[in-house]
């Protein structure tokens, strides 16, 4: 199980490549049989281009990845997030975060990046890991990216 988050009028930084709409049919989806090959080497190759040059379209974490990132957004940004928030955010089914709330949670995040906290909550918590030989991960990088995808997405939906 996975979480996606999309954006909900993400900031786009560079127009889509062709291949993204070329195959498109007329409600958006993507026309999978009418490709080849190689039309899905190059869709998939500039569709993963594409979502790393305009941060706010997309995020994506699978649950054990997913789990630590949102305890720790919750955990700092309490004064942000309702508990309607907190508890949505543990499950796919659709919340979405306005885009007052995500900017100012990619403030807290920049904050937090800033001051040194995430590096001392990592080394804590992979620590804590260890120990209980658990599989969520909690990784700074992980923390940039979201911060990267709060600022730019206009607010966002997680499915």
């Amino acid at each position: 199980m996975g979480f996606d988050l999309y954006g909900l009028k993400p900031q786009e930084n560079t127009n889509k490549p062709p291949i993204l709409l070329k195959f498109q049919d007329k409600d958006g989806w993507v026309e999978w049989d009418i490709m080849s090959d190689s039309d899905k080497e190059e869709y998939f190759a500039e569709k993963e281009t594409y979502n790393e040059d305009n941060p706010g379209i997309y995020f994506r974490n699978n649950v054990w990845w997913w789990r630590p990132l949102w305890n720790y957004v919750c955990k700092n940004c309490s004064d942000i997030l309702t508990d309607e928030d907190v508890g949505a955010g543990s499950f796919n089914d659709g919340h979405r975060i306005s885009k007052t709330k995500s900017k100012r949670i990619a403030a807290r995040l920049r904050k937090l990046l800033k001051n040194g906290a995430v590096d001392i909550e990592e080394t804590a918590y992979q620590k804590e890991q260890k120990s209980k030989q658990s599989h969520y991960p909690f990784e700074k990088i992980n923390i940039i990216e979201f911060e990267r995808f709060c600022e730019q997405s206009g607010g966002f939906e997680i499915c």
